[in-house]
């Protein structure tokens, strides 16, 4: 099943059956599309813990990645993953739908982050931000002191000239490696002759991959399972992969007759390499490890730009099953707590699109959480004694990218 298409569509569709996915009880599906979404157009990047982030900016667009002029919306940054606070995190959106963070800063420790930018009736988008250690100086040597000769006495016998020569050290200090922190899921890094460079992520049509421009270079992926069916981004932009699963990458601005070698991290392993041809540009394909596992990964490419340079593209990516990368509804199961603790109710949420944010419904309460990159999630809740004794629990899947948006309801008995 499919969901709708044009901007602003809405389908219902509503079955109803005893054992259903979640449960004995109703299963609800609806089915949204968003007309307008918040992208991430410039991302506050990674700092040291010394350092700066880069001036967020925040676009509204529409379902093809063009621009909506909507001036007077609020935009509110908020972190969905880590601990810290957060200044400047508010901004308005300009004539063209932009919004702009001046001063924008996260107070936090070194790990990562992610920021999720939200504004009323428009889909929320996300940004990673990695903090790192500031790199310890190479210690520069100390020279040892000259040996000091005792005065020789003099003797009868003709003078002899003897030279005794300084120690010196040849030893010299070496620049500190710089730290390589892995992009988050959604992000990407590029150094261009040893040197960071500005990196802007630009989604394709649809929202079935992503390209990664940084001068001279640019790099456009998209992600099919194994069997060719084509991966939509998750929720922020993140490139979703699949063991024995294909991504075809096409590159322009290499040096021609050059070798792109493609590797997936952590664990390194090479993906195969390809010659570029002599405009520059490269395209091939790469399979995914069947054994690799799911959860956050990153996608390495690494070349020579044009005029010599060497080149390293890191993409944060996230590897799932197809079912999960492809947006299955959710499956929910309850757990009602033992007979000490029988107001105690254990909701869980599997095969979910990885950080998609999922509202949980339980008598008259809410709680709305991010999905992992493993695609599951899970709250608790305490009934009061007012409850009763048939309980309803709803999951909802929202956000841009999220496929098929559904909303899962069953019913359970509450333990007396």
């Amino acid at each position: 099943m499919g969901g709708g298409g044009g901007g602003g569509g809405y389908k219902d569709s509503s079955t109803s059956a005893a054992g259903g996915r979640g449960g004995d009880g109703i299963v609800i599906i609806r089915y949204f599309t968003s007309a307008r979404d918040l992208v991430v157009t410039t991302a506050p990047g990674n700092r040291q813990v010394d350092g700066s982030l880069q001036t967020p900016v925040v676009q509204i667009q529409n379902g093809s990645g063009s621009p909506v002029s909507l001036a007077g919306r609020t935009v509110t940054a908020s972190l969905t993953t880590g601990g810290g606070t957060l200044t400047n995190a508010t901004a308005v959106t300009d004539a063209s739908g932009t919004a702009t963070f001046p001063g924008f800063a996260l107070d936090a420790g070194t790990g990562s982050y992610i920021v999720t930018f939200t504004s009323d009736l428009l889909a929320s988008a996300s940004s990673g931000i990695t903090i790192s250690p500031v790199p310890t100086p190479t210690p520069t040597p100390t020279p040892e002191p000259a040996a000091q000769m005792p005065a020789a006495s003099p003797t009868p016998s003709p003078s002899v000239s003897s030279t005794m020569s300084t120690p010196t050290s040849s030893a010299s200090a070496s620049p500190p490696a710089r730290v390589v922190t892995p992009p988050a899921p959604g992000t990407s890094s590029v150094d261009i002759g040893g040197r960071a460079v500005l990196v802007r992520n630009q989604r394709l049509a649809r929202g079935q991959g992503l390209t990664v421009r940084a001068a001279p270079i640019s790099v456009s992926v998209r992600s099919t399972t194994a069997d060719g069916r084509r991966l939509p981004l998750s929720q922020g932009g993140t490139l979703m992969v699949t063991p024995s699963g294909d991504v075809p990458v096409s590159a322009s601005g290499f040096e021609p007759g050059s070798t792109l070698t493609q590797t997936l991290h952590s664990t390194p392993t090479s993906l195969g390499s390809g010659r570029v041809d002599a405009s520059g540009t490269f395209t091939g394909t790469v399979t995914i490890p069947a054994d690799a596992p799911p959860g956050a990964h990153t996608l390495v490419l690494d070349g020579t730009a044009r005029g010599g340079s060497p080149v390293i593209l890191r993409m944060g990516v996230i590897a799932a099953t197809p079912t999960v990368a492809l947006g299955a509804d959710p499956i929910v199961t309850v757990r009602r707590g033992t007979d000490h603790a029988a107001s105690v109710l254990q909701v869980h949420a599997t095969e979910v699109q990885p950080r998609c944010m999922v509202t949980f419904h339980v008598a008259k309460q809410h709680r709305t959480v991010r999905a992992s990159p493993l695609g599951r999630t899970s709250v608790q809740f305490s009934l009061p004694s007012t409850a009763p004794s048939s309980i309803t629990v709803k999951a909802q899947v929202r956000g841009s990218g999220c496929a098929l948006r559904s909303v899962v309801e069953t019913t359970t008995p509450r333990r007396s």
